[in-house]
């Protein structure tokens, strides 16, 4: 028997484990395959924290996006019912034009030109009742 007591303790394992081969095989081999199972599950494990990060950060983004929507929809119909009273005030101020234009009398400035211009200066100056000569 050798001096030091860790080189005995080492050749009676080899010893044990030469007489005893087959059970230390299947040690062995359950050990290696509860370290592969141990490595799958932390793989699942992981996979599946993962996955429900980016669920969670997706569910998010949606509905981010829905309330996007809504103020956009919202804002797209504000806008058609200002459309609507745009295109009813255009088509008033056009009448309200093609009767100045007509009612103008003829000058050298041309009766179109002179009408607009008062139209103009009477939409700049609402309440004035003193008009340039001509309107």
């Amino acid at each position: 028997m050798p001096d030091r007591p860790v080189i005995g303790i080492a050749i009676k394992l080899v010893e044990f484990l030469w007489r005893k081969w087959r059970a230390a095989l299947c040690v062995l081999v359950a050990i290696v395959a509860l370290w592969i199972a141990h490595s799958h599950l932390v793989h699942l494990a992981f996979n599946r924290a993962f996955n429900a990060g980016w669920q969670s950060l997706a569910d998010k983004n949606a509905a981010k996006a829905a309330r996007a929507m809504k103020v956009n929809d919202a804002a797209k119909d504000k806008a058609a019912v200002e459309r609507v009273n745009d295109t009813a005030i255009i088509s008033t101020k056009q009448d309200e034009r093609n009767a100045a234009i007509s009612a103008a009398p003829p000058s050298s400035t041309g009766a179109a030109t002179r009408a607009a211009n008062c139209v103009r200066w009477t939409q700049q100056h609402p309440g004035r009742t003193d008009r340039p000569a001509g309107c």
